[in-house]
């Protein structure tokens, strides 16, 4: 006799005896009639076999085989109770399979069986609940999967109906209240607007996603479930303010909208969705493509269906697009929507809607033109939806409504001084605040127009109460950190101004420290080159001011540090994606590889070319990706950085530098800053020396801003007078009157540089003696200046002109003196010149002169070093793909500055080379640019502190050291000035770049030297005024 232990065939263990065990359970299945008391025990057993070879093996028919045993037996079975429990055993048989299958006839099978065990039950038989529970959780289930909504009203009906069967001590009751909640949410997602929990979102979320990635025997219902989803990940974004959320939301109704078919009922609805979250980004990127294709969709939306609710959005769109276009016609366009749409709603909600939106035109022409009529207009539709609303209405409605009529009232205390509505402004905008939690988004356009309100009752009867509420107000407002950047950021600016009129230097530094925290996240890496510039344009003149109270203040190292962080804000941003990860490799590996590759893919992504906007929806679409997978790259670029400032050694990683790291760049020389405080005050210098630790400061009373800009209109004028446009275009003869380039730079002279000398006590040295380095840093109106060429040149004798004294270079921040663009570590090695030329351009003046300039180059460069693309062989990826290899760069060419200046470019034989296409590349090893051209650091006056011109390109391309021209220069001048320079830098054929300025310094006086008239005139400074020298 065998000494294995034997198992009873229902406690068999391995597969091959649960199929043993099957076999000997099914034969006795056979052979047992069903009047037999014992078959049902038998079926039982059976069905437990199967059962476990089931979930051992995963075989079908074993399910089946479970299923088969289990219904048999519920039909022998003669009580009721237990008749009940066997069905929903099998019920939950079909649930178990359904995980494999994703079939819905399992899902089906498992409702019957649900809904048969609950009818068979006694109503108050303990299982009851369980039964409709489960019965409740397959409609969902059903629903998720399949997106049948009848499902959904069933699901929810079976909770509700168990709701009522339990009290409240009953275990399941939490559990059923949280499944109605989540359902009753799902059925109201598309009004998500009702939800105000951001935890309730995430499950509708996760719920919604799951129901959308599953098959779907009926497409209509799985549209209809994806735009849902993209209204509740909209209104996700509403509360949290993550641009992923209204991305995705926006990629998931085109998807839609690009596959509704055309007939369908709901395709205005799903139109009108999607517009609804392009409205909401565009508050958000201020993107106008987004609005323009709003607009042809919301259109169409109402062409199929012109209902009150897609009137209205039209509305909006319009609303928004005059408020970016600033077109009346558009102004027009959405008031006679609204109009339009009252009509066609029945004095409800939409109504008020409505009514709102009309109102927030009404006001926004006002402030257009003035009009005092219409923000009457404004408040009587404000207070007509008022009117309409009732307790029931959320919290948000009567708050929205509040802030609009507060807002309009203060305007129109403004416009007629009328106390009483200034006094209810206040009244209507505090009630509105307590309507809504403290920290909540919508608290913050209230609490700042309160702010306001405070600040203009303040100022009209001097109450220092409302002064002291209107500070703790905007304070609060900029320090909320659930508010949009930019939002924080105007608050910070308003809290800056109250501080100055206060004043109140400590508050001050906090509220410009926050201001400086803040314009990264304004001006967001997230966002393309262009978009950033013009943010900048907005914010600019509020960093400047900042700096210039600063040094009023007397605060030097702020006054240093903010002027730093104010200028070549998008360059420094580009540049920090170029920053080496060496060291960070030595500490973390893992990090410094991801880091890498994300400001790889950013540096690309955001260095891209944008062309011109398409509103075909394919094109659209790609535009789209690219631009969200800008976005997602910035988010991930910020995480790392913030993970890597966790690192003990790291822990101010690519965070702007102090005043101590500044004064490193001192060993390039002494660093001048010039600042104008404002439009009537003095300017402000800020001097670093490389001998002390002090930050010199010096106050030119009769220097203002003012004056700064005069002496550049002049300037220009002068320009324009000699029409000269580019290179090889002779200026006009005879120009030397008394307002002409020696005024200009005798003013220079006698009111700013020389007394920064006298400061500095600079001598004019021996003949033998070497000359020290000045690096000009101008900002504002000087930035257009020649300061370099400062001086008295009706007279030869020394010490009355700066070169006399010291040899002048420009950077555009002290920053770009320390910044190494490379992502590897920087070679000093000489690896050859690139030479290019363009003696005859297609369709531009000829330039015989620039063969001439390259064989006086080339003379001085070892042949094996040298490479020269000429005329046709000059193409622009040729050169692209010769600067590879070259750490030198001389072009001599036309240059043309474009009204968009990432369009400004080198012109070349197939056309032109732009700053966009030459910062979309960074040559590791790139050292010095020669660009023999003209305008090549001519900036938009818009844009003056960014400095977005040819030359500084090359600089965020990797090029350290650049001699530049500030306008065009004269052909023939051009092979004398490159021989001189390149005799300095190449001497006993050592090349050396660091000594490019003083290579320049050396060739501007051989050419003044060389072409000095006998009497002077303005033909002779264009020669050589606009040649200079910037970086290291």
């Amino acid at each position: 006799m065998s000494s294995q232990r034997q198992h009873p065939p229902d406690v068999v263990e391995s597969e091959e005896e649960l199929a043993n065990g099957i076999a000997e359970l099914s034969n006795l299945r056979n052979a047992t009639p069903d009047n037999d008391l014992n078959k049902v025990d038998t079926l039982m057993r059976l069905a437990a076999l199967h059962a476990k070879l089931y979930r051992l093996c995963g075989n079908d028919p074993d399910a089946i085989g479970v299923i088969s045993a289990l219904r048999e037996a519920s039909g022998l079975v003669p009580d009721r109770t237990e008749k009940a429990l066997t069905i929903a055993k099998v019920g939950s048989v079909y649930l178990e399979r359904f995980k494999f299958s994703k079939g819905q006839s399992d899902l089906d099978d498992a409702i019957s069986c649900f809904a048969q065990a609950a009818e068979l039950s006694p109503r108050e038989h303990p299982m009851v609940p369980n039964f409709l529970m489960s019965l409740s959780s397959t409609y969902a289930k059903r629903f998720e999967h399949f997106q049948s909504h009848p499902d959904l009203d069933l699901a929810l009906a079976q909770y509700e109906h168990l709701n009522g069967l339990v009290d409240e001590s009953h275990p399941i009751k939490p559990l059923v209240l949280k499944e109605i909640g989540k359902l009753r949410r799902v059925k109201e997602a598309k009004d998500p607007k009702l939800c105000q929990d951001q935890a309730e979102l995430d499950e509708m979320v996760l719920f919604l996603r799951n129901a959308g990635g599953s098959s779907s025997s009926e497409p209509s219902e799985k549209l209809r479930g994806l735009s849902q989803l993209g209204a509740v990940l909209r209104r996700r974004f509403e509360l949290t303010g993550k641009m992923a959320d209204i991305d995705e939301a926006i990629a998931v109704q085109l998807d839609v909208v690009k596959s509704v078919p055309k007939g369908d009922p709901q395709e205005a609805t799903y139109l009108d969705g999607l517009c609804t979250s392009l409205i909401e980004r565009y508050g958000h990127t201020w993107n106008i493509r987004d609005i323009d294709l709003a607009t042809e969709y919301q259109q169409r939306a109402c062409d199929l269906a012109p209902e009150a609710d897609h009137l209205n959005n039209l509305g909006l769109v319009y609303y928004h697009r005059f408020r970016g276009r600033r077109e009346q016609q558009d102004m027009d366009r959405a008031i006679a929507c609204f109009l339009k749409a009252i009509q066609a709603t029945d004095h409800g909600p939409k109504t008020i809607a409505c009514l709102v939106h009309l109102g927030n035109c009404f006001s926004a022409r006002y402030r257009e033109n003035k009009d005092i009529s219409d923000l009457d207009h404004a408040m009587e539709r404000y207070h007509r939806a008022l009117s309409l609303t009732s307790d029931d209405d959320p919290a948000n409605v009567k708050h929205g409504l509040s802030v609009n009529l507060g807002t309009a009232l203060t305007e129109r205390f403004v416009a007629i001084h009328d106390k009483s509505d200034i006094d209810n402004a206040i009244s209507v905008l505090s009630s509105a605040s307590a309507l809504v939690s403290p920290h909540h988004p919508d608290q913050v356009i209230c609490v700042r127009n309160l702010s306001h309100a405070y600040y203009r009752r303040f100022e009209s009867y001097g109450d220092p109460g409302d002064s002291a509420q209107a500070m703790s107000r905007i304070r609060f407002v900029a320090l909320l950190p659930s508010a949009h950047p930019l939002d924080r950021y105007r608050a910070a600016r308003s809290w800056v101004s109250l501080t100055i009129e206060e004043n109140s230097i400590t508050g001050f530094c906090e509220a410009a420290d926050l201001m400086m925290d803040l314009v990264p996240q304004v001006v967001w890496l997230g966002r393309t080159i262009p978009e950033r510039h013009e943010e900048i344009t907005v914010i600019g003149n509020d960093l400047q001011l900042i700096a210039s109270v600063a040094f009023v203040e007397n605060l030097p190292k702020k006054a240093l540090v903010w002027l730093e962080r104010s200028r070549s804000i998008v360059w420094h941003q580009q540049l920090s994606l170029r920053t080496s990860v060496e060291a960070l490799q030595m500490e973390d590996p893992d990090l410094a590889r991801k880091l890498e590759n994300v400001a790889e893919a950013l540096d690309y992504v955001s260095t891209r070319r944008v062309e011109g906007e398409s509103l075909d929806l394919a094109d659209y679409s790609s535009a789209e990706q690219t631009e969200q997978t800008q976005r997602r790259l910035a988010e991930q670029w910020g995480e790392l950085i913030e993970r890597v400032r966790e690192l003990p050694a790291f822990k101010d990683f690519l965070l702007p530098r102090g005043v101590d790291e500044l004064r490193e760049a001192t060993k390039y020389g002494t660093i001048v800053l010039i600042v104008p405080a404002g439009p009537v005050k003095h300017c402000s210098v800020a001097i670093l020396t490389p001998l002390s630790n002090q930050v010199k400061m010096m106050m030119f009373p009769e220097f203002s801003g003012n004056k700064a800009e005069k002496l550049w209109a002049e300037l220009r004028k002068l320009l324009q007078a000699s029409h000269v446009r580019s290179r090889g275009t002779r200026p006009r003869a005879g120009l030397g009157w008394t307002g002409g380039f020696d005024k200009i730079l005798s003013i220079l002279w006698n009111g700013l540089v020389k007394p920064v000398l006298d400061a500095l006590e600079f001598k004019v040295p021996d003949k033998e003696e070497p000359l020290p380095r000045i690096i000009w840093c101008p900002t504002g109106p000087f930035s257009f200046l020649p300061i370099h060429t400062a001086g008295l040149y009706n007279t030869t004798e020394p010490g009355n002109k700066l070169s006399d004294f010291a040899i002048s270079f420009y950077t555009t921040t002290v920053s770009a003196l320390l910044d190494t663009p490379s992502t590897g570590a920087a070679s000093s090695e000489f690896r050859g010149l690139l030479a290019v030329s363009q003696p005859n351009t297609p369709g531009l003046s000829t330039l015989p002169s620039t063969k001439q300039e390259i064989k006086q180059i080339k003379k001085h460069v070892d042949s094996d070093k040298f490479v020269w693309l000429d005329g046709s062989a000059a193409m622009k990826q040729t050169i692209r793909d010769q600067m590879a290899s070259s750490n030198w760069l001389h072009l001599t060419c036309h240059a043309v500055q474009h009204p968009e200046p990432l369009k400004s470019a080198f012109w070349l034989e197939d056309g032109g080379l732009e700053i966009g296409d030459v910062i979309s590349t960074s040559h590791n090893h790139a050292k010095f640019a020669f660009l023999s051209a003209c305008q090549t650091t001519t900036r938009d006056e818009k844009l003056s502190e960014e400095a977005v011109h040819l030359a500084v390109a090359l600089q965020l391309a990797g090029y350290q050291s650049i001699v530049a021209t500030m306008w065009s220069i004269l052909d023939e001048d051009a092979p004398s000035v490159a021989d001189e320079v390149y005799k300095h830098l190449l001497c006993d054929k050592v090349p050396d770049s660091t000594q490019a300025a003083a290579a320049l310094h050396h060739a501007m006086l051989r050419l003044q030297d060389e072409t000095r008239p006998a009497k002077l005139d303005d033909v002779w400074f264009h020669r050589w005024v606009p040649f200079i020298h910037i970086g290291v």
